[in-house]
């Protein structure tokens, strides 16, 4: 039988040893994992330096990312590798604090310090420790605590297209976006991807309309 880990560094030798004995294999990629109860909001990584196990807080966590085959855990302190596939990880973190804003990453919701629109239609989010991170699911909009959400485009009520701006219409918010921000290639995918996701999609010419009064 093989077992995986998942408790504190006080306490993991003498748990190690105990199963050990007992005749069960310890495996960082074993499909049952052991929990030490008393850590709720902290999470096992391993130092890349030492391969020691460290518990960080919830609280100190920056972003999740994969690269390769590893899952690094940034901190404000340094980066750790998981012991755990991003999912699983995922599913361990309070979803009121952490967001997936793409298959290869998890941000803290209150480390966001900027949201920056790029010329593929994508937005980047700059996090405390200045990284940039990719979100590709979705919009990234200013949450109400100061953090972020990330909200998937099917779910804007509707959005208005004018020469110079996109309008994006969420919960009674309205989310501006200009056109100067995404590359003339880009824009046209863009306008063709809201129109397969918003139900509600109008393009309006001021100019054709103040053409028209006159």
């Amino acid at each position: 039988m093989k077992i995986k880990l998942d408790v504190c560094a006080e306490h993991y030798d003498e748990i190690r040893n105990a199963l050990l004995n007992a005749g069960i294999e310890i495996d960082d990629n074993a499909e049952l994992t052991l929990s030490d109860t008393t850590r709720l909001h902290t999470l096992m990584v391993k130092d890349p330096g030492n391969n020691d196990r460290i518990v960080v807080s919830f609280h100190d966590i920056i972003s999740i990312e994969t690269y390769g085959h590893d899952v690094l855990v940034y901190t404000s302190e340094k980066a750790y590798i998981a012991l755990d596939r991003l999912y699983k990880v995922l599913n361990l973190l309070p979803p009121d604090e952490f967001l997936r804003v793409s298959n290869s990453a998890v941000i803290a919701k209150s480390q966001v310090r900027k949201i920056t629109p790029t010329l593929s239609m994508k937005f980047i989010l700059t996090m405390a420790d200045g990284r940039k991170v990719d979100v590709t699911e979705g919009m990234a909009l200013p949450a109400k605590n100061g953090g972020v959400e990330n909200v998937p485009y099917s779910d804007f009520e509707c959005a208005v297209e004018t020469e110079d701006l996109f309008l994006f219409v969420y919960k009674e918010q309205v989310i501006v976006l200009q056109k100067k921000d995404l590359a003339a290639e880009d824009r046209r995918e863009f306008c063709s991807m809201l129109t397969e996701n918003i139900t509600k999609y109008a393009v309006v010419s001021f100019a054709e309309q103040s053409r028209a009064a006159e």
